[in-house]
């Protein structure tokens, strides 16, 4: 829990954190605990199986071509991965080498039901209640999501238990076809966030030498032929911190769950109308932070970037 308390509790001071009504339209249902993915390679696969049979006898596909839609509450593992996970942890708790060691996968089995229950909704029910209350730092939109990406290594252990336990009674081909199964559910055939390598790097690479004269900077975008609120929220912002940690020169834009109650750089363009320029809203906050001297702004395109002394602007 250390790396959730260095960071909440951080923008819990600075910004005062979500309220509980926010919190809870983030929280999984009990069926979230289910999850194959975006276009799920094992699904693709048995989905391929099906309306090939329906081909050969019915001339026609079984199954609809659906994608599998992304949703942020989307959390919980593949349906045969969770099974034999939780397969594995009862089996430990029933038929454990030695007495300590039963009682150890019942503890490890206990806790992680609590777990479970904790982080579900039920209607307007919802235990998480308690820790967004009493756990400091808790107040977060997507905290108990991103509590799941801890629950996949006890979920690991208890897969590895199943498989112990099948082999430890050689049971060798059902292992074997388990563990194919296991891996199918793993392959994903979707864009990781609609991101381009090739792209980003491009943008990148335009960008000329830094002038000595900046020494931190703000990102000037290139809004798209329409209007989209995810590009408008993130791609200056995404851009800059990528610049900055690669460049390692300091920048105020970026974006995270909580900002800054005076950040204003959504929106980073230049000569907008209705939008204040990135440049006067980047002299502003500056102004008001004291690093006024050495900004810059750094003004992208699609594949060519410039820079920009803003100190001298009057």
């Amino acid at each position: 829990m250390v790396p959730f308390l260095y960071v909440y509790l951080s923008k819990a001071h600075e910004t005062g954190m979500h309220s509980w009504e926010e919190t809870y339209a983030y929280l999984p249902h009990p069926y979230d605990l289910l999850h194959i993915g975006h276009w799920n390679g094992g699904v693709i696969f048995a989905i391929s199986i099906l309306n090939q049979i329906g081909q050969w006898g019915l001339g026609k596909d079984l199954v609809l071509r659906t994608p599998y839609h992304f949703s942020e509450l989307l959390v919980g593992f593949p349906p045969v991965t969770l099974a034999l996970a939780f397969w594995g942890a009862w089996a430990g708790t029933r038929y454990g080498t030695a007495r300590y060691s039963r009682t150890i996968w019942l503890i490890f089995s206990v806790t992680n039901i609590i777990i479970l229950l904790l982080c579900f909704k039920l209607g307007p029910l919802s235990l998480w209640r308690l820790v967004f209350h009493l756990v400091p730092g808790a107040k977060g939109l997507r905290v108990v999501s991103r509590f799941f990406l801890y629950e996949t290594l006890p979920l690991c252990i208890a897969l590895s238990l199943a498989c112990d336990f099948l082999l430890r009674r050689r049971q060798y081909v059902l292992t074997t076809v388990l563990l194919v199964i296991v891996v199918c559910e793993q392959v994903n055939f979707s864009p990781v966030l609609g991101l381009s390598l090739n792209r980003e790097q491009a943008l990148y690479d335009s960008v000329p030498e830094k002038p000595a004269q900046c020494q931190t900077f703000v990102v000037a975008d290139t809004p798209p032929a329409v209007p989209d609120s995810g590009y408008d929220l993130y791609h200056g912002n995404s851009f800059a911190m990528l610049y900055s940690e690669l460049a390692h020169i300091p920048t105020p834009m970026g974006f995270s769950t909580f900002n800054p109650p005076d950040w204003d750089f959504s929106s980073p363009y230049n000569g907008v109308p209705g939008v204040t320029d990135i440049a006067v809203r980047a002299i502003h906050y500056a102004s008001s932070h004291n690093f006024l001297p050495g900004l810059c702004e750094l003004s992208i395109t699609k594949n060519t970037a410039s820079w920009r002394n803003l100190y001298s602007i009057p």
